[in-house]
C-alpha cells in the first residue's frame, strides 16, 4: 500500500489495498480485540477516515488523493522523477549562493562517488556538493545524518526539472507534495511561488503532511526548474512521498 501512494503515485491502488487489509482488521478484531489496536482500555478507531495518523485516516487520505488524479476532482498531468538532486546546507548558505535560482548544478562529485556510498557512509558525505536523493523516504531512513550520526537537522534543498508541453500551460495546474516535513520554500524558475509553515515537533501537524500549490500561472513551455528549500526541524525530515503534478477539474 505505502509503495503504490509513496513511490508509484498510483493513488488508487493504495486505497484498495488499503480498504482490503482494513476489512481483514476489522475480521481479526471481530475474533478477538487483543489481536489489533482495538484493545480494552483504548477508544475504537473508526472503520474508516479520522486521521492520516491512524491506519484508517491514511487511507482516507490515499483515495481523497486518487481523486486528484483519476478525474474525479483532478487528472494527473505528471510524476515528477523518484529522485531529486539534493543538497545538505547545515549554515544555511543556500540563498546566498544561490540555489533557488541556479540553471545548472554540478554533479560530478555525486557520479564520482555514488557507487561508494551505502546508508552506514553517507553520512560523511560532503556537505559542499550536490547528491541525489529518493522522494518516497525520509532523510534520515536514508543515511542523510550528522557525522556524529545524529539526525540531520538544518536547511536542505531539493531540485529536479520537467518539460511542460505548450498546450498545457493555460490550464489550472496544481504541483503537489503528498508529504513532505518541516517548513518549505517552492521555487520555480528562480521565483519563490509558495511557503508552507509546520510547527517545530513534527507530531504536532496534521498528520497528512501535504502541500499542495496553485502553479497555473507560473509555468513556461519547455524546461522548468523545481527547487525546494526545506528546514528540517527534527529526526524526520523532508519529502517522503513523490511529489506530482495534476490538472484541477474543480472551480
Amino acid at each position: 500500500m505505502i509503495k503504490d501512494a509513496a513511490t508509484d503515485c498510483n493513488f488508487e491502488l493504495a486505497t484498495e489495498i488499503g480498504k482490503s487489509a482494513l476489512k481483514s482488521l476489522r475480521q481479526l478484531a471481530r475474533m478477538n480485540p487483543t489481536f489489533t489496536t482495538r484493545i480494552i482500555g483504548r477508544p475504537k478507531l473508526p472503520d474508516y477516515g479520522g486521521s492520516p495518523a491512524w491506519w484508517t485516516g491514511e487511507v482516507k487520505l490515499y483515495e481523497d488523493l486518487s481523486y486528484l488524479t483519476n478525474g474525479k476532482q483532478g487528472r494527473t498531468l505528471a510524476i515528477l522523477p523518484l529522485e531529486w538532486a539534493f543538497h545538505r546546507d547545515p549554515n544555511d548558505t543556500g540563498l546566498m549562493r544561490g540555489w533557488a535560482y541556479q540553471k545548472n548544478i554540478d554533479l560530478s562529485y555525486w557520479n564520482k562517488h555514488k557507487s561508494e556510498l551505502n546508508i552506514y557512509n553517507r553520512k560523511d558525505y560532503p556537505t559542499t556538493q550536490w547528491e541525489m536523493l529518493r522522494t518516497d523516504l525520509y532523510i534520515q531512513s536514508q543515511g542523510i545524518l550528522h557525522p556524529d550520526c545524529q539526525p540531520f537537522t538544518g536547511y536542505v534543498w531539493y531540485r529536479t526539472k520537467i518539460n511542460i508541453k505548450r498546450q498545457d500551460i493555460n490550464k489550472n495546474i496544481h504541483i503537489i507534495f503528498p508529504g513532505i516535513f518541516g517548513n518549505s520554500w517552492l521555487y520555480i524558475n528562480g521565483k519563490l511561488i509558495a511557503f508552507r509553515s509546520q510547527k517545530p515537533l513534527w507530531w504536532q501537524n496534521d498528520y497528512s503532511f501535504k502541500w499542495d500549490i496553485d502553479i497555473k500561472e507560473i509555468l513556461k513551455p519547455g524546461k522548468n526548474i523545481i527547487v525546494v528549500r526545506n528546514q528540517v526541524l527534527s529526526h524526520f525530515g523532508g519529502i517522503f512521498r513523490r511529489p506530482f503534478m495534476y490538472v484541477s477539474e474543480t472551480k
